[in-house]
């Protein structure tokens, strides 16, 4: 089958308002659950799931991931302006970012973590995305299950 024809159907999901407004809501929750240390992303989504237990599948999970993805990003903030890491992927902020802070260029210091950020995360995309390509032309024939079932593929 053709990718474009699997796919079609997710690139008109982002299209419907309602989960646009899901996607709008959950960024600045998850950015504000990125900036307070002591919460998280675990944190975040356990407070959250009484608020999205009644909804369909597909509006929930679409929540749950872009408030995920802000929480990250909202959690430079505070490592680089405070010198207090929310998370552990934050912690070498403190090396680099916190001392150019404290020298007043704060602003640099926040656009330099903001943009390698986004890179890393096409980066990390784009290596994902040709991953399952590859995985999915030269896929084991043989698997655990396989050989100890005696089944053949």
């Amino acid at each position: 089958m053709d990718a474009h024809v699997i796919f079609a159907p997710l690139i008109q999901l982002p299209t419907t308002p309602q989960l646009l407004g899901l996607m709008l809501l959950a960024l600045p929750i998850g950015i504000f659950f990125g900036c307070v240390p002591g919460l998280g992303d675990k944190l975040g989504i356990v407070l959250l799931i009484p608020f999205i237990y009644g909804m369909d599948p597909l509006p929930g999970a679409v929540f749950f991931l872009f408030m995920h993805v802000s929480l990250h990003t909202g959690g430079i903030v505070p490592s680089i302006l405070f010198g207090v890491p929310t998370n552990g992927p934050e912690a070498p902020l403190l090396v680099d970012g916190t001392p150019i802070a404290r020298n007043g260029q704060a602003g640099r210091a926040l656009g330099a973590a903001l943009g390698a950020a986004a890179i890393g995360g096409v980066i990390g995309g784009a290596v994902a995305w040709n991953l399952r390509k590859s995985y999915r032309t030269r896929r084991p024939r043989h698997t655990r299950l396989n050989i100890v079932s005696g089944g053949a593929p």
